[in-house]
């Protein structure tokens, strides 16, 4: 029988709790899905903590339905606002050379493990990058002969308050065993290859209310941020300034396309066709709504994703200009986008999604990647964060 796990994503909008396996060639099964709305967070505070159990509840009974099997331990992704992220150096002796051991490459980890985060648990850590004998950095050095270790690790720390919360929720829901991964260190290490982690990876997850924004290297997580900056931002500023309903201007925002020139003669079945309006129903009578007037209005509300995501980046000196901005998420998935924001960010911006036939969404990306790093890394013994480090050392 296939070795089936289950997964929760809680984004700021909607919980999604995935059970899968894995099919042939290492690919990703999705045996079954639960997707519910929900009130989410901001600011590192749920919004109706009251209602969190019941919409767990509901979203793991619907992911149960579908897979036509129980859960029985569940994974659950961190999400940004409640994660603190810490890299330590950290050097030992090996005294004559020698080759190194595993039980080294432990010893490392325990003497850059040197930050106690009171209220948090550690919840994910990984290599940045290793040195022996103080040559170039290695992505792994167990086997290679020198006389001293050394190397950079990468800790994430979550709040224990978001722990708490989300157990009692899915002890209530039937469900005893759960084990915790940071959703940033899962999207790191599935949306981007060893080529790319190893040269640097700069991500930004938009969801519905907020932006996390994680820089890694190699396997760990140099720099995790969030901000209040949401999809639902470009949607309040359609319903303010054209007088619409906020789920009317949800729907115009899917139309937005911003390379789209109300100038240009686009192709169709009538010769000389211009698409010069966006028309949607609102209380089912069509609204038009003039391309430029809509365009500029999301090209605003982009330009303040810019203003808050280089704010946010700031305190970071160590992320290069050349790496690429890359987006993922529910939250900023509108036509054009990436190309105004390489405009204005003068950073080469691309989109990411899950690389799996039908749930290629990128509103799927964290739920998606926390699946594969957890199936990954599920092995019969060992704790979970022992079998993540095993993966890891496994690299070429």
């Amino acid at each position: 029988m296939k070795n089936s796990i289950a997964v929760m994503e809680l984004g700021t909008s909607k919980i999604v709790v995935l059970i899968g396996s894995r099919g042939l060639n290492n690919s990703i099964t999705v045996d079954g899905i639960g997707v519910c709305d929900y009130d989410g967070f901001a600011d590192g505070e749920w919004i109706a903590p009251e209602k969190l159990g019941v919409a767990i509840s509901h979203v793991l009974d619907g992911a149960r339905s579908s897979a036509r099997r129980d859960i029985e331990k569940l994974y659950i992704g961190v999400p940004g606002d409640f994660l603190r992220c810490y890299c330590n150096e950290a050097s030992i002796s090996l005294g004559k050379k020698r080759r190194v051991a595993d039980a080294d490459v432990d010893m490392l980890f325990e003497q850059a493990e040197d930050i106690i985060a009171e209220g948090y648990t550690l919840v994910n850590k990984a290599p940045v990058y290793y040195t022996l004998d103080s040559d170039s950095k290695l992505i792994y050095p167990v086997g290679l002969v020198g006389s001293r270790l050394s190397g950079c690790a990468s800790f994430m720390y979550a709040d224990n308050r978001f722990i708490d919360m989300v157990d009692s929720a899915v002890k209530f829901a039937g469900i005893s065993e759960t084990d915790y991964v940071a959703t940033a260190f899962a999207e790191t290490q599935y949306l981007f290859d060893d080529y790319r982690r190893d040269m640097g990876t700069l991500l930004a997850d938009v969801g519905a209310i907020e932006t996390t924004v994680t820089y890694g290297k190699g396997d760990g997580i140099c720099y995790c941020n969030t901000f209040d900056w949401g999809g639902d931002y470009i949607t309040l500023v359609l319903r303010d300034a054209l007088g619409l309903s906020r789920e009317t201007a949800d729907k115009l925002k899917q139309k937005i396309n911003l390379c789209l020139d109300p100038q240009y003669v686009m192709e169709s079945d009538e010769p000389g066709f211009m698409q010069t309006e966006y028309t949607v129903e609102e209380n089912g009578e069509p609204r038009s709504f003039k391309v430029s007037d809509v365009n500029n209005l999301a090209e605003q509300a982009i330009k303040y994703f810019v203003t808050c995501f280089e704010q946010s980046i700031k305190d970071c000196k160590d992320i290069p200009d050349t790496i690429p901005l890359t987006l993922t998420g529910g939250g900023l998935n509108i036509r054009g986008a990436t190309e105004r924001i390489n405009l204005r960010l003068h950073r080469e911006t691309e989109f990411a999604r899950p690389k799996l036939h039908t749930w290629d969404n990128p509103a799927y990306s964290a739920a998606i990647s926390l699946l594969d790093t957890v199936l990954a890394a599920d092995e019969p013994s060992g704790g979970f964060m022992d079998r993540i480090k095993k993966l890891f050392s496994k690299r070429k």
